[in-house]
Order: C-alpha cells, then structure tokens, then sequence
C-alpha cells in the first residue's frame, strides 16, 4: 500500500485526497508536504440506532460468558483483516504478557483475524 501511496501522493498531482481520520490527514501532511486545504476527511458512518450503548450492554454477559471472561476482567482486544505479522500481533501478544506480569489475572486477550 505505501507503494501506493508514495507513487500517487509524491508527485502532487491530484486536488484533494480523501482520509478517514484526522490522524490519517495529518500523517499525509507529513510525510508527503501536502497542503491542509487539500485533506478533505470523510469520517466513516455509522447507524446510531444500531450502534447504542443499550444494545452493546445487553450483550456484554452473555458474550463474556461465551468468552470466559469474567465481570472482574478486563478484556483487551486486536481486531485485524488478517496478516498477522504485517499487523504486529506479536509485540500485542508481548505487550499482553508484560500486563500480566504487572496484574496477574486482571487482563483476558483477545485476537480476531483471518490468521
């Protein structure tokens, strides 16, 4: 993808680039010099009638049990495509361990992908 990146956004030759995020344009800005009236963000939508604090409350037990997670611990998770490696799921995993060591027990992990 950086590859991409570098060929499309090196040479300046567009009007505007669209980013997801704030974080996403000033990381553009950066590495390629390109001018703040030309990041436009477009921040992903959602349906806030699906996506509610009630709903995601509703399911919290029954999906912690589902997990073994229990009320008292606190779980941590990676949410990736796949590609574990390109996605750095091992410094999460060791990042994981020195938790644990400071807090035994208090922390479950979790990893979703492909992979």
């Amino acid at each position: 993808m950086a590859a991409i990146h570098d060929h499309v956004l090196k040479g300046g030759k567009f009007r505007q680039v669209a980013v997801n995020s704030r974080m996403m344009g000033e990381a553009l800005m950066a590495r390629y010099g390109i001018a703040p009236e030309r990041i436009e963000i477009s921040y992903p939508g959602y349906d806030p009638e699906q996506f509610t604090v009630e709903r995601a409350r509703a399911g919290r037990t029954v999906q912690r049990e589902a997990l073994g997670v229990a009320e008292d611990e606190l779980l941590v998770g990676l949410v990736s495509s796949g590609n574990f490696t390109k996605r750095k799921v091992a410094g999460f995993v060791s990042m994981a361990a020195l938790m644990e060591q400071a807090s035994p027990g208090r922390y479950r992990v979790l990893v979703v992908g492909k992979d």
